[in-house]
């Protein structure tokens, strides 16, 4: 936004509100449902965050063309806002949920840091790719790629989670099917 089409940091730091009030809204419901509902939500959160990253790379694309601007962001972003309310609360329950009490505070630095880390590393990694397009394909390439590149590490996300669910779903299933575990 800055570099790109010369907005003022101001400017360029409005597109991203909606995302983040839209992540504000979100999260505290999805923390309502994640007990009941479990790695679905996060799954879904996923999957809602990578449609949104994919239509901001189509605005990138387009941008110019037919009346689309910068300003359509506002909305496609807000999907990826909607989205990671759906992932971040609920996966740090998830998580954290089969921790014993005892290690609790421990479990949860730990987290942090990992997502600390994570976000850091993706920041510089994500943030590489894209100047580095930038220098041969221009800006709009640049950031359909660095969108591209998120895509991939969310779907990467995305298929660890459904190993997840399938993997927890089959141990329900053992339980149920093990007398040695059901009562007298």
């Amino acid at each position: 936004m800055q570099i790109g089409l010369g907005h003022d940091a101001l400017t360029a730091g409005m597109i991203g509100l909606p995302a983040a009030f839209a992540g504000a809204i979100t999260a505290p419901i999805a923390g309502r449902y994640v007990v009941r509902v479990g790695r679905v939500i996060v799954l879904w959160g996923l999957g809602v965050g990578m449609l949104g990253l994919l239509l901001s790379a189509g605005v990138v694309l387009l941008h110019g063309r037919s009346g689309v601007t910068e300003w359509w962001l506002l909305g496609t972003l807000m999907l990826t806002g909607v989205g990671q309310g759906l992932v971040v609360s609920p996966n740090q329950t998830l998580s954290l949920a089969e921790v014993p009490l005892r290690y609790a505070g421990s479990a949860g630095g730990v987290l942090q840091t990992g997502q600390r880390i994570g976000t850091s590393v993706g920041i510089a990694v994500i943030t590489t790719i894209a100047f580095g397009v930038a220098t041969t394909s221009g800006w709009d390439v640049a950031l359909a790629v660095g969108f591209g590149a998120i895509i991939v590490v969310a779907a990467v996300a995305m298929l660890v989670g459904a190993y997840d669910l399938a993997a927890s779903r089959r141990d329900r299933i053992e339980r149920r099917g093990d007398p040695s575990s059901t009562p007298g």
